[in-house]
């Protein structure tokens, strides 16, 4: 898990990759009649380079977009901070690269990969900046250190659990999906796509039963998110349906039951956004 400024990532709404780009930086003195020489004069600021993943049965991606994308506009100076508390550095986005994976029919975002550009800021001196800062906010008075929070991971319990094997079960449907409407450009190749879309399919389901058996025998997540029940139990009916289509190698009904199971991926990732905002937000 890592937080950036009030941003957190964590599960499928994660980081995929940290790239670190660290820099010694040269002068090149000339010299007449003979080699240059080099003279360092400095360090460069440090850039990151993060990939993030975004999708709707964990969050809302294009929230999300717009709050990093209000950071870059305001050059707001942000801490990265880790899961175990570690504080990376004070950063500044400095662009965001959006890849939309894929829409609803409304053309609301399901999923979406951003490549996001940090570059590091420097304080001369950070004591005083943070100490100036508390005392601004009404934190803290006088010249005492402020006390770093260290961040809590959430306890592994049945809604962590169960958010798990959704996000899985929506996963797996989605990559499905798209392969299967990939399949039209390469008839030729359409078996072989057809039988990796129906195994993932039946991970999909696997986790999706999983998911309801846990929602259905603990009544306090059913009391979080009412309609999840329902949500998954029409995910994996229409994810079954799919599949047997996928087995008779009926791709009209194929590309019809996509439609079917996106919509009820829809309505899973409607249905188990309270139950993630009791994990965001760390309540009981």
């Amino acid at each position: 898990m890592y937080q950036l400024g009030d941003i957190k990532f964590e599960g499928i709404r994660g980081l995929d990759s940290l790239k670190k780009t660290r820099e010694a930086v040269y002068a090149e003195l000339p010299l007449i009649g003979g080699k240059s020489r080099l003279q360092r004069t400095g360090t460069a600021l440090q850039t990151l380079s993060i990939g993030i993943s975004l999708h709707a049965a964990f969050t809302d991606p294009a929230a999300d977009i717009a709050a990093l994308d209000a950071y870059r506009e305001s050059g707001e100076v942000l801490a990265l901070i880790t899961g175990e508390g570690e504080v990376i550095g004070d950063f500044l986005v400095l662009s965001i690269e959006e890849t939309v994976i894929q829409t609803s029919p409304t053309g609301r975002t399901l999923s979406a990969e951003l490549s996001v550009t940090l570059k590091e800021h420097f304080d001369p001196n950070p004591t005083a900046t943070r100490q100036k800062s508390a005392v601004t906010a009404a934190f803290a008075v006088g010249t005492d250190k402020v006390v770093p929070v260290r961040l809590v991971r959430p306890a592994i319990n049945n809604t962590t659990v169960v958010s798990n094997r959704v996000q899985t079960g929506a996963s797996a449907s989605t990559s499905a999906i798209t392969q299967i409407r990939q399949s039209t450009a390469t008839p030729a190749q359409q078996a072989s796509v057809f039988v990796r879309a129906k195994n993932l399919l039946e991970t999909a389901k696997t986790a999706y039963e999983g998911a309801k058996e846990l929602i259905d025998t603990y009544t306090d997540i059913a009391a979080k998110a009412p309609q999840l029940s329902a949500a998954v139990a029409a995910a994996i009916s229409n994810a079954s349906a799919l599949s047997a289509f996928l087995a008779s190698g009926d791709l009209t009904n194929a590309l019809t039951g996509c439609d079917t199971l996106e919509a009820s991926l829809e309505n899973v990732a409607d249905a188990i956004r309270p139950l993630n905002a009791y994990l965001i937000t760390r309540k009981p």
